[in-house]
C-alpha cells in the first residue's frame, strides 16, 4: 500500500463521514428527540467507513493507522488531520444528542469493570427487506433499518455464549 493510496482512502472516508453526519442532523432536525429511538442507526453507517479503511489500507486498528501517519508524507498526515476534525465534528453532534435526552444526568466517564443497571435499554439496529405487508415502510424489496430496544437483562439472557462483550464507544475507530 503506497502512502498516496493511503491519502486517498482517508479522503475517501472523510467524505463519507462528512456525508453521514450530514444526514444525521437532517434527521436529527425532522426527528428532534425521537432521533435516538428512531434514527440513530444513520451514524452506524460509519462503522462500515472505518472498517473499509482498515481494509484497504491493509492497517489492523487506530494505533496502527495513526503509526503509518506518522511515517507518512506532509499531504497525507494533513488529510488525516482532517479526519481528527470531522470526529471532533461527530463528538460535537453526540454532545447534543445526549444533552437533548430526558433523563441523562451528569456523571463520570464510565470505566472498565463499572457496573451497569440491568433494567438498561440498548437498542439493536438492523438492515431488513421492506415488505408489501407493512404499508408503512418504504418500497417493497429497499433496505429499511428496524430498531428494537432491548433491556440489557434480555440482551444478555439471549446470547447462547456464556461471555458477552460490550463495546461502547462515541467513535467506531
Amino acid at each position: 500500500m503506497s502512502e498516496e493510496d493511503t491519502g486517498s482512502h482517508i479522503g475517501e472516508a472523510i467524505s463519507k463521514l462528512k456525508d453521514i453526519l450530514d444526514e444525521s442532523r437532517l434527521k436529527y432536525e425532522e426527528l428532534g428527540n425521537n432521533f435516538v429511538n428512531q434514527g440513530i442507526g444513520v451514524l452506524c453507517q460509519g462503522i462500515e467507513v472505518y472498517a473499509k479503511l482498515f481494509r484497504r489500507t491493509g492497517l489492523q486498528d487506530r494505533e496502527a493507522l495513526e503509526y503509518a501517519i506518522s511515517k507518512s508524507p506532509s499531504d497525507v498526515q494533513e488529510t488525516y488531520l482532517e479526519l481528527l476534525n470531522i470526529e471532533d465534528d461527530w463528538s460535537e453532534f453526540l454532545s447534543i444528542l445526549e444533552a437533548s435526552e430526558p433523563n441523562t444526568e451528569e456523571g463520570s466517564t464510565p470505566q472498565v469493570g463499572d457496573k451497569i443497571a440491568s433494567d438498561l435499554i440498548l437498542y439493536r439496529v438492523r438492515d431488513v427487506l421492506s415488505t408489501e405487508a407493512d404499508p408503512s415502510s418504504a418500497p417493497h424489496g429497499t433496505s429499511v433499518k428496524i430498531f428494537t430496544g432491548i433491556t440489557l437483562a434480555d440482551l444478555l439472557q439471549s446470547t447462547a455464549r456464556s461471555v458477552t462483550l460490550l463495546v461502547l464507544n462515541r467513535h467506531f475507530a
